[in-house]
């Protein structure tokens, strides 16, 4: 977290049903909260193509914390080098984040 910011993305697949795992979308919910409230969400779209990888396109997008239903060992080892806290959620985009919020998610 960036002094009172703090930047949520969930894991998103066009749909409105359950969050996909990390390894299969490219497009996250971006929740921006400053001192503990909501100030707006976007959704955020990362190809990262131009020899970044996506652990430096969440970098550049100054995400603190991920969503996503599973991520592999290499991914989350990736994040956790690039001090992005990862946290798992089995349902859909709007309860993962409520659950988040509600301090019931805990890191991997």
């Amino acid at each position: 977290m960036k002094d009172n910011i703090e930047i949520v993305a969930v894991t998103y697949d066009g749909g409105g049903k359950d969050i996909p795992y990390f390894e299969k979308t490219k497009t996250f919910w971006v929740y921006y909260y400053v001192d503990g409230k909501q100030k707006k969400d976007e959704l955020l779209e990362l190809y990262p193509d131009d020899g970044d990888d996506l652990t430096a396109q969440m970098q550049k997008s100054m995400i603190d914390k991920i969503i996503c239903k599973n991520i592999g060992p290499k991914a989350l080892a990736a994040m956790r080098r690039a001090g992005i806290e990862v946290y798992t959620f089995d349902g859909a985009k709007g309860a993962a984040i409520r659950a988040y919020r509600r301090s019931e998610l805990r890191p991997l």
